[in-house]
């Protein structure tokens, strides 16, 4: 998937987001909002514009200290990490409502976003850590990144390194889009929400390389499950005088399966099995799941 796929995910997942907001309640009192912003959990290092209507000295930007404690005019010290925006705007009217103002306006909003991020890693355009505002979607993160590079197989790994995701696990791991275009699954896996300390990690192309009798030698890309007989459709099929009896060579390495795979000839660190694609199609024996870096050799049939 290159890096207008990721953008064509971007536009379509975020149609439900990009409506106008709702024009601002006339009503003296601000009502917290579930909005993405609003529930954004504050920590240390973010820096927070308060605005009171009306009231410019009071107003200000201030940084959350490592404490977790800043500064208001008329109030002093409030202790805001771990409160959410909409939590410090209530919080701030009613200490101010209490004893200092009538029917006091106030917004919050964070200016800079410094105390959550997630690491994007792997095959974007520009890796690194990156700011979480609110409700970040694994997508905005991709988009924020620049997309995915040509290189990448649009294979995404998530590591949650803070608690864990609701199916109890702590890596997700996932394609996003296919050949047939976006899913179901697909949009669900872009809105995935990330928190604080999440690992996103873009994977590469991996490719299987077909020598010999087909009509189209050379590397094949690996899609999902790409089995042997995927793989000599992808090459063209077989040649006139290609044998059915075909040669899998696997490099041996740790996680990849050798299962019914025996030695071959002067390679220690390889392993071969050798299948008769006749028996596949006749139900003998089943297809044979491609590995990254598989090499697919079609010997000449002998007469």
């Amino acid at each position: 998937m290159n890096l207008l796929a990721i953008l064509l995910i971007g536009v379509t997942v975020g149609a439900a987001q990009t409506q106008p907001p709702p024009e601002p309640s006339p009503s003296p009192s601000p009502v917290p909002t579930a909005s993405p912003a609003s529930a954004y959990v504050v920590g240390p290092g973010d820096v927070l514009e308060v605005t009171v209507l009306g009231q410019a000295d009071v107003s200000r930007s201030t940084t959350v200290q490592p404490d977790g404690r800043f500064t208001m005019p008329l109030l002093g010290d409030l202790e805001v990490a771990g409160k959410t925006v909409a939590e410090i705007q209530t919080l701030i009217t009613e200490a101010l409502s209490k004893d200092f103002l009538v029917n006091p306006r106030v917004e919050v909003r964070v200016r800079e976003y410094a105390s959550q991020f997630a690491l994007v890693l792997g095959e974007v355009v520009s890796p690194g850590r990156r700011a979480l505002r609110g409700s970040t979607r694994l997508i905005d993160l991709l988009i924020e990144s620049g997309g995915f590079r040509p290189s990448a197989s649009g294979v995404i790994l998530v590591q949650r390194t803070d608690g864990a995701f609701p199916n109890g696990e702590k890596t997700l791991r996932f394609r996003l889009g296919n050949t047939e275009g976006m899913t179901e699954q697909d949009r669900m896996n872009a809105e995935l929400l990330l928190k604080n300390g999440d690992v996103v990690t873009a994977g590469p192309k991996y490719f299987v390389t077909v020598d010999g009798e087909v009509a189209r030698p050379g590397r094949v890309v690996i899609e999902n499950d790409l089995t042997l007989l995927g793989v000599i459709a992808e090459s063209g099929g077989l040649a006139k005088f290609g044998s059915s009896k075909i040669r899998i060579i696997r490099r041996k390495a740790e996680g990849v399966d050798i299962t019914g795979f025996g030695p071959c000839d002067g390679a220690a660190e390889d392993v071969c099995l050798v299948v008769d694609i006749k028996d596949i199609r006749k139900g003998k024996v089943q297809d044979v799941v491609l590995a990254p870096n598989d090499k697919v050799v079609v010997s000449r049939r002998r007469f």
